[in-house]
């Protein structure tokens, strides 16, 4: 199985960056020039983002790229869109805009047998098998999350009573593409589930110099090589909501 390698260096200079364009946006006036929040969670689905909404009932205050502000200058969430370029791209921004730690609240495929959907994994590793990761930092098999971070939400799902594994997710570009010889390897490795975002979010995080943790709810199984779909599973979609809550509260 290989990993993609660009030979790129992360201390390469980026013609255009995520500071250059914030400065752009400001001298057309599209910009909101609010405060960034400290902490911003990353959603990808709308019912994690809604249940924090709900939860905080806060007026939206358009920061950048639509955030919404639950706390002044401590916390913020957002809907990123799906897949590890598009995704990199907004945490780059939210980066340069000064958000220090970023918690990723999203679905994911198991790829053990143990594990089914409705599920908490707590994500601190992910294996780099798409193409995003690889031009921001020099290329490896697989990147971490934050440790300390990490570590506040383990405890907090613990505190709360929540039942999770801890481990490692398998990013890929392509998720019609998933084979069997893939979720064999990868699995053999410590992944036990399968996502888009990740490891490209790990890798700017650390390129950024900010902190990173993620908790994702399984919404599918592909082990055993049979496709189980229940992203519209009650049970899923509640989880999800309970997991963005708790990650508002560290």
């Amino acid at each position: 199985m290989g990993i993609i390698k660009t030979g790129k260096c992360e201390h390469s200079k980026s013609i255009v960056t995520s500071e250059g364009f914030i400065e752009f946006l400001k001298r057309n006036g599209k910009w909101n020039d609010v405060a960034a929040p400290e902490t911003l969670i990353i959603c990808f689905q709308p019912e994690a983002q809604k249940a924090l909404t709900k939860k905080y009932d806060s007026p939206k205050i358009k920061g950048m790229r639509f955030s919404t502000i639950l706390e002044e200058e401590k916390l913020g969430v957002c809907t990123f869109r799906m897949g590890a370029p598009a995704a990199a791209c907004a945490m780059d921004e939210f980066a340069a805009w000064g958000v220090k730690k970023f918690i990723v609240v999203g679905i994911a495929g198991s790829i053990v047998q143990e594990i089914n959907p409705g599920e908490i994994i707590l994500c601190d590793r992910a294996f780099r098998d798409e193409g995003t990761s690889h031009h921001y930092l020099d290329s490896s098999e697989d990147i971490h999350a934050s440790e300390g971070l990490c570590n506040l939400l383990e405890n907090k799902l613990g505190e709360k009573g929540y039942r999770f594994k801890r481990g490692a997710a398998w990013t890929t570009d392509a998720p019609y593409r998933e084979t069997m010889e893939d979720v064999k390897y990868f699995s053999s490795r410590g992944a036990l589930v399968v996502e888009m975002e990740l490891a490209a979010l790990f890798a700017v995080a650390k390129y950024k110099k900010v902190e990173i943790a993620a908790v994702v709810t399984v919404s599918d199984s592909l082990a055993g090589g049979k496709w189980q779909p229940e992203f519209f599973n009650k049970k899923v979609m509640d989880t999800l909501g309970k997991t963005a809550v708790v990650a508002s509260e560290l």
